[in-house]
């Protein structure tokens, strides 16, 4: 799969997980680290079916690794060059070359390496909710590919130099003080950076795991470009954020999730369109349910966003 048949699939990939924390290790410097990806060829157990309203899947893959601290990856994205990268919330990096059949499907990863993640000053994290990253997204910069990655329980926003950003002291994107005030383990999850024809181009856009608005809203950030503020996403159905991107067009998707113990996971799509104020939300597909079944094990799965003539908007 190329880089940019990728970014067309909602756009880029979006991570789903169930994960065990890990204690903080690795060195900086992305290394060579083996995977083990098993296929994922259907997404409905015992079910042929791809199309899922405006989705089409791409196939899945389920990445397992005898490293101690592989797992716990959050968010991802593709660099210029076609890697993939994501992030663990135990401050690691992970890189990778995705491998597809000759239908395009997603039936591997190639060329895997791992490293630890640097904070303020260069330093490795000592604490847990100093690792807690989050939100990743991957620009293209003059000088090669700059690595914007949300925090947490920290409440910030990092900017990590390429090629390696597992070897990059960071700097931080000043944050306006209304983001300060989100819960401790609920705060920045999801973040995207709207395209280059969007009113807030040159922006990065965070939003909140359950810090919720005095309405019972999911509380979204808009720092920097010209359009500096707050947003709100409808909530519904106890569904938390987990990660969010924007299409070409501008329109928002946004990832949630929710986890009961008799339920167990459960994650949906949702979409808000733009050039729309006031809280809204989407549903773009039906809940989809899947669990790993050990605790350094990862599912990723990808889709394309066909956007049909029957998609449904708000």
């Amino acid at each position: 799969m190329t880089a940019a048949t990728a970014r067309r699939a909602l756009p880029g990939l979006f991570l789903a997980i169930l994960f065990a924390g890990n204690a903080v290790g690795a060195t900086p410097g992305l290394a060579p680290v083996e995977v083990r990806a098993i296929p994922i060829p259907v997404f409905l157990p015992g079910s042929r079916q791809t199309r899922f309203g405006a989705l089409e899947y791409l196939g899945g893959i389920e990445l397992n690794s005898r490293d101690p601290e592989f797992g716990s990856w959050s968010g991802l994205d593709f660099g210029a060059d076609g890697r993939i990268y994501s992030i663990a919330d135990t401050g690691l990096w992970l890189s990778a070359r995705l491998v597809e059949d000759a239908a395009g499907h997603l039936t591997g990863v190639t060329d895997t390496k791992l490293g630890a993640m640097r904070i303020d000053g260069g330093r490795l994290p000592q604490k847990k909710d100093e690792a807690d990253a989050e939100g990743l997204r991957i620009r293209p910069d003059a000088g090669g590919d700059t690595a914007l990655v949300s925090f947490e329980q920290t409440r910030a926003v990092r900017v990590y130099s390429g090629p390696d950003f597992s070897a990059a002291a960071p700097t931080r994107i000043k944050l306006p003080p209304f983001v300060k005030d989100l819960r401790r383990n609920q705060g920045l999850e999801g973040m995207t950076l709207p395209p280059p024809e969007s009113p807030l181009a040159g922006s990065v856009v965070p939003i909140a795991e359950r810090s919720l608005d005095a309405d019972g809203n999911h509380r979204g950030f808009i720092v920097g470009g010209p359009q500096t503020g707050t947003f709100s996403l409808r909530r519904s159905d106890d569904f938390d954020v987990s990660d969010a991107a924007f299409l070409p067009d501008g329109d928002l998707l946004v990832l949630e999730r929710k986890f009961s113990f008799a339920a167990r996971v459960a994650i949906r799509i949702a979409a808000s369109p733009a050039r729309r104020s006031g809280p809204v939300r989407c549903s773009m597909a039906p809940c989809c349910w899947w669990r790993t079944a050990t605790t350094r094990s990862t599912t990723w799965k990808v889709w394309r966003c066909a956007r049909p003539p029957t998609a449904r908007h708000c």
